[in-house]
């Protein structure tokens, strides 16, 4: 895949995270099924995506809309309420981005560099 497909992609995942997080903060407080669902299944789609920027890119856009939904209102109105629900569905968020970080693949590292005249370690 070519890098300018790939930020493309990545791009539109991020779009996709924002709008699914919209959606997710608008049910997540109905009833309690609707909250499994909420957090559920954008859990699910960072699951299904392949490691690296791709589910990076659909955290990264359902983490941040859910922080600039949680900013409130002039009015001072809330988005998401603040009982358990609440504090359930950022912990969910939390958890979304905890497991893009931890699953994103390292690149292959290069063997520490040996002192002048000693072998390299290959194991």
């Amino acid at each position: 895949m070519s890098a300018g497909l790939r930020a493309l992609l990545v791009v539109l995942l991020a779009l996709t995270g924002a709008v699914t997080a919209i959606a997710s903060v608008a049910m997540h407080d109905g009833n309690w099924a609707w909250f499994v669902l909420a957090v559920g299944a954008p859990a699910a789609a960072t699951v299904a995506l392949p490691a690296g920027w791709l589910r990076f890119g659909f955290v990264f856009g359902w983490v941040a809309m859910v922080l600039l939904v949680i900013q409130g209102t002039e009015a001072g109105s809330w988005a998401i309420s603040a009982d358990l629900r609440g504090y359930l569905f950022l912990a969910g968020g939390l958890a979304l981005m905890v497991a893009a970080v931890v699953t994103a693949p390292v690149g292959a590292r290069r063997p520490a560099s040996s002192p002048a005249g000693a072998p390299a370690d290959t194991q």
